[in-house]
């Protein structure tokens, strides 16, 4: 695998195609910079054919940010949950 990215812009305002890249593999930092810095200019990026999993999916969004919650609310669990708030039953 290649650590240079091919970027291919789709339109002259937004959007690029990104090749070059094995989703399944965690991204080098090299490749994470190119994907990153992509995004930041095009804004919408696409990586077709990638077949990953959800916690590959999740893996590659948390290096573009970590989420952060209110502190007053409840911890919520990594994975999802049902979040719908509970009220008493009549």
């Amino acid at each position: 695998m290649s650590e240079r990215l091919s970027i291919t812009p789709l339109g002259p305002y937004i959007g690029a195609q990104v090749s070059g890249a094995d989703l399944t593999r965690p991204l080098s930092d090299n490749q994470f910079e190119q994907l990153y810095h992509a995004v930041l200019r095009h804004q919408v990026v696409f990586l077709r054919e990638q077949n990953i999993t959800p916690a590959q999916q999740r893996d590659l969004a948390l290096r573009f940010w970590r989420p952060a919650y209110p502190s007053g609310l409840p911890s919520r669990p990594r994975g999802g949950g049902d979040y719908r708030p509970r009220y008493p039953q009549r």
